[in-house]
């Protein structure tokens, strides 16, 4: 059968990412600008209809609709059926505002004069058909209205004239520059096409052969003649109905779905031993808290002798996250230079962290948060696990796991492989939700040591380890660093690196190699060790971050660079702290700062919804871009139903590559002296915060990296109804860009002035650019103006460093626009069509499109599904972006 006929229920589709997550509907709420926003919207694609401008209305009833989507007009007439419609009104007379809520989810209307000064606001209401009057008397400063959590979609202007017409309703522009610069110039090649949704990327080292997972459960192989028909393997069976929620957080009647095959991983053996890992979402098990949405599982599975076939009876069950909703599962895995497996996952889901399954943590102005807390739950972080060891306690290897070969990067690797082809329960790694933190008992038999000198290409890092295994050899063992495998793991079907940050504290889950992290949407190592990560945000920033063990990057304190709130997280405040509590296992660590932010809208223009993080171009084809990271955001259009996503770049303004220890935002990148774990590491590297990395990975504190946390993205969700990746709904603003962000920079978190204003506007620039590395948009030279027709699903790369895009045309998992280009020069690129929108039906949006797309705590949450447009059918909405 056809990998058409291999039919993926229609109906169960989500994903993540976007963002990829997605990655949200995000419909973001952030601060209102002080230039009309609405115009700038719809110019970019965004809104529906804004309305003549220059409606008159006779009398002083006004009545809407709200969905999020926008306001619908009703009354009087001339603003009936018209979305967002400018309100005309004549200073002095007192009018009654009444709307009914169309579709389930919290709105509110909130009046601001034209620098985006609150003068009027209601209270949230979330229950459908339910009505609210807001009686009011009209002044010269009213400018726009809007609903704070989906301030992207619903807003409309307001015209205020002396006898109710003078004002001509006309708009200001906005001729500033854009937030992206245009970039280089980068030719795109399709490889392979007809998938739904495509989630993550994997390339057999050595042969023009690659894996693709799609959202909806397929394992797809490309390969020189295209995708083939038959997936390698398929555990859409397995997956949880995509489409189908628990939890308090979705609107059971949504499409928009961040659940699904997210993530694909080889083995660094892969053509030895035929080891692969997979991440996906599972329904709800024995362990599963009643009423919680599903399980996140990654899992082992082994191939055929030849390699061409997945074996699904195979698998076994490696770690289990608990989710209490169904959005911000992260998405993408990676493999350490030490042979590590890094797993991201994100904090729980919902708004706003006040919802079920998020703890209390040490910052008291928030409401709680998993990213804050490591103690209670494996939420909101990204872990760090053995999978050539199982079952270890410190110093102690357990069983090994034979690879195929001895590893370079001193996991141990020597003993023969105990293959366990019996589909694993994983009732010992169901971690999504642990309440008994791990006790350090580590016992120190059977350490292994392993002395190993490492050089980067830089020179600058060299890591001593020794390397000697007590069996029945006597060796002596040296106990400096060990980065073994393992403390108590107990049963668990793998080890833990000894030098993992939390390993020696009393509080702490030793599988923590970095935290404070909302929906980490693709993760990546570059050839020098250091891990890229990047983090959904929710109302008003994106960013990707430099990782490091131990590492801190600030959700839900910060959102990127700036402050956050939990209580009004579109108009954050000004003071927040810029280093954790002095209690173990914090111990006063510094929150790191990223590399990358941008916001979601700047100067009255929209820049993105979701992030989804890339890779360091690392191949010659494209001399513009060595060097440089390699990122993008889900999609461009504020109504997230258009697929219009963003290919960028951004560059170490110290022009290091990776070789050396210091990133441009001038905090030291540990790479593989954090990295190199599973054996003991006496690392030298230039860069003391990178020795602690790995060393002292119990002081949090000493691990402050430059970057910042890592999508997905959260995947990228927005709100669009159906629409949107999973990724998309990683962010719950109103427009989120990369996830949520809005132009303003409101926060002042410690970081030096951006030129935001008090209330979130922005003025000279949103985001501290002296502090961030270079970001450019690339311009595609297969289209007109260098856009990138098409909703930015993943990234990839192979073995020689050359980047893949992996997009598609609808915001939802349905349909077979799903396609896997490669990054090409300029002159190499093929033409690129623009999506037939025409006949598209005008979807709803999703509110869950993305996770955060309200503002404030709802019941529901409305996770702000993006909708995209799909070429030419209607998007379910089930695509999970990054989150």
């Amino acid at each position: 059968m056809s990998k058409h006929e291999h039919e993926r229920d229609s109906e169960r589709t989500g994903e993540d990412i976007d963002e990829y997550e997605y990655h949200r509907s995000d419909t973001t709420s952030w601060l209102p600008t002080r230039r009309r926003m609405l115009q700038a919207t719809a110019a970019a694609g965004g809104l529906t209809a804004v309305s003549s401008l220059g409606l008159a209305q006779n009398g002083e009833t006004i009545e809407l609709g709200g969905e999020t989507s926008g306001w619908q007009g009703v009354a009087p007439s001339d603003i009936e059926g018209e979305t967002n419609p400018t309100l005309e009104l004549e200073a002095g007379t007192t009018y009654e505002l009444t709307w009914e809520n169309l579709d389930g989810l919290a709105h509110n209307v909130v009046i601001v004069d034209g620098d985006g000064g609150e003068l009027e606001r209601t209270e949230l209401m979330s229950e459908e058909g339910e009505t609210q009057t807001l009686e009011f008397e009209a002044t010269s400063e009213m400018a726009e209205y809007y609903c704070e959590p989906h301030a992207g979609t619903m807003r409309g202007d307001i015209s205020v004239g002396e006898d109710g017409g003078a004002d001509d309703g006309t708009e200001e522009e906005t001729d500033g520059e854009p937030f992206f610069q245009p970039g280089a110039e980068i030719g795109l090649q399709t490889i392979g096409e007809g998938m739904t949704a495509p989630t993550d990327f994997a390339a057999v080292e050595g042969e023009d052969r690659y894996f693709v997972a799609d959202q909806t459960g397929e394992l797809w192989v490309i390969d020189g003649e295209g995708v083939q028909d038959e997936p390698f393997i398929d555990v859409s069976d397995r997956l949880v109905e995509l489409g189908t929620f628990e939890g308090s957080y979705a609107d059971p009647d949504q499409d928009y779905d961040e659940r699904g095959l997210l993530g694909v991983e080889l083995h660094p053996e892969f053509t030895d031993n035929g080891r692969f890992f997979l991440h996906y979402s599972a329904p709800p098990n024995d362990e599963t808290p009643e009423g919680w949405s599903h399980v996140e599982v990654v899992a082992e599975f082994q191939a055929n002798d030849d390699l061409t076939q997945g074996e699904p009876d195979s698998e076994r069950v490696l770690m289990e996250f608990q989710k209490p909703q169904y959005n911000h599962d992260a998405g993408p895995m990676a493999f350490g230079p030490d042979g590590c497996l890094y797993v991201p996952m994100g904090d729980g889901g919902g708004a706003n962290d006040d919802m079920e399954g998020h703890v209390e943590d040490w910052y008291d102005e928030n409401a709680g948060g998993n990213g804050q807390d490591v103690s209670e739950n494996l939420l909101g972080g990204i872990h760090r696990i053995d999978v050539n060891t199982e079952g270890a306690g410190a110093g102690d290897t357990g069983t090994e796991t034979d690879t195929g070969t001895d590893s370079e990067d001193g996991v141990s690797t020597d003993d023969e492989m105990e293959t366990d082809t019996e589909s694993a329960t994983a009732s010992d790694s169901e971690l999504g939700n642990e309440t008994e933190t791990e006790t350090d008992d580590y016992g120190a038999e059977n350490e292994t040591e392993t002395e190993t000198e490492t050089e980067t290409d830089a020179g600058t890092e060299t890591e001593e380890t020794e390397t000697e295994t007590e069996t029945e050899t006597e060796t002596e063992t040296e106990t400096e660093t060990d980065t073994d495998t393992d403390t108590d793991t107990g049963d668990k079907p793998y080890g833990i690196p000894e030098d993992n940050p939390l390993v020696d504290e009393e509080e702490g889950l030793d599988e923590y190699y970095a935290w404070g992290f909302r929906n980490p949407f693709g993760i990546s190592f570059d050839s020098e060790g250091r891990l890229f990560a990047s983090d959904a945000g929710q109302d008003l920033y994106e960013e990707a971050n430099i990782v490091e063990s131990g590492g801190n990057y600030g959700w839900n304190v910060k959102e990127g660079t700036h402050c956050f709130s939990t209580d009004t997280p579109s108009d954050p405040p000004e003071d927040c702290p810029d280093t954790a509590t002095d209690e173990a296992p914090y111990n006063g660590q510094e929150l790191q700062d990223p590399i990358v932010e941008y916001p979601h809208v700047y100067d009255g223009e929209m820049v993105g919804i979701t992030i989804i993080g890339g890779h360091v171009y690392e191949s010659s084809q494209i001399e513009d871009l060595q060097g440089k990271y390699i990122f993008g955001d889900w999609t461009a259009d504020p109504s997230r139903q258009e697929p219009a996503g963003r290919l960028l770049a951004a560059t170490d303004p110290d022009g290091t590559t990776g070789g050396d220890d210091e990133t441009g935002d001038g905090t030291t990148d540990d790479r593989t002296t954090d990295d190199t774990t599973d054996t003991d590491t006496d690392t030298d590297t230039e860069s003391a915060d990178d020795t602690t990395d790995t060393t002292n990975t119990t002081d949090a504190a000493d691990n402050t990296t430059e970057s910042a946390d890592t999508t997905g993205n959260e995947t990228a969700d927005t709100t669009a109804e159906n629409g949107t990746d999973g990724m998309a709904d990683s962010n719950e603003t109103a427009t989120d860009d990369t996830e949520n962000g809005t132009t303003d920079d409101t926060a002042d978190n410690g970081a030096a002035d951006d030129g935001t204003t008090d209330n979130g506007t922005t003025d000279d620039q949103a985001v501290p650019r002296d502090e961030l590395w270079e970001m450019e948009e690339l311009q595609v030279s297969g289209t007109d103006d260098g856009s990138f027709p098409y909703f930015v699903r993943q990234f990839g790369q192979d073995s020689d460093g050359n980047v893949y895009v992996l997009a598609n045309r609808e915001g939802v998992p349905e349909g077979d626009t799903g396609v896997v280009m490669e990054f090409v020069a300029p002159d190499e690129g093929e033409e690129l069509s623009m999506p037939d929108t025409e006949g598209a039906e005008e979807q709803e949006t999703d509110e869950e499109a993305t996770e955060d797309t309200q503002d404030e705590p709802v019941e529901e949450g409305e996770n702000g599904n993006e909708t995209t447009e799909n070429e030419s059918t209607e998007t379910d909405g089930n695509e999970t972006i990054e989150e």
